[in-house]
């Protein structure tokens, strides 16, 4: 009630995609949809290009979930294409990774190989490790659609390492 009384829409946004996602996880699919779209609207009308990214990313997973890989690529796609506006950062790294994986999912190897590596040129400082293990993760099972197995034991280690590393950095 505060937020709403302050008229403070991002926090707002920021709340009902939160809400959302939990929802999501626990199977309240329709209550959701609702709460993304809270969200999406709050998040447009304050100008948050960020949370609108976010809510957009959100809602690709759980059309993905839902079985839906065409819908889940197109907001896939717009959650691109707000990060790419933003000029980069931890956003557009993790979202290039999502398009990868549901590129894949939809059988599109070229465009979601040429998408991965985007998205490991794009980690920053902070998600290196962490995002890059993901996508090494994704690129061997390309590797493997394509049977080639040398490129899937070569990614494998990579994400093995990355993941290794983000354990380390982590766990103090």
């Amino acid at each position: 009630m505060a937020l709403h009384r302050a008229g403070d829409r991002r926090t707002l946004a920021l709340l009902h995609s939160f809400a959302a996602t939990v929802l999501a996880q626990t199977g309240h699919l329709g209550e959701a949809d609702t709460a993304f779209d809270r969200a999406e609207g709050l998040a447009r009308s304050a100008g948050a290009s960020d949370v609108l990214a976010m809510v957009y990313g959100n809602q690709a997973s759980l059309a993905a979930l839902r079985d839906q890989p065409r819908q889940a690529r197109v907001l896939a796609e717009q959650t691109v294409a707000l990060e790419r506006r933003r000029r980069g950062g931890p956003g557009l790294s993790r979202s290039l990774a999502n398009l990868g994986q549901i590129l894949l999912r939809l059988g599109d190897l070229t465009c979601a190989e040429r998408i991965l590596h985007e998205g490991l040129e794009a980690r920053c400082a902070v998600q290196f490790h962490e995002i890059g293990g993901g996508i090494f993760d994704t690129l061997a099972q390309l590797a493997l659609l394509r049977g080639d197995y040398e490129a899937a034991d070569a990614y494998l280690r990579e994400a093995l390492t990355a993941y290794g590393a983000y354990g380390r950095n982590t766990s103090g």
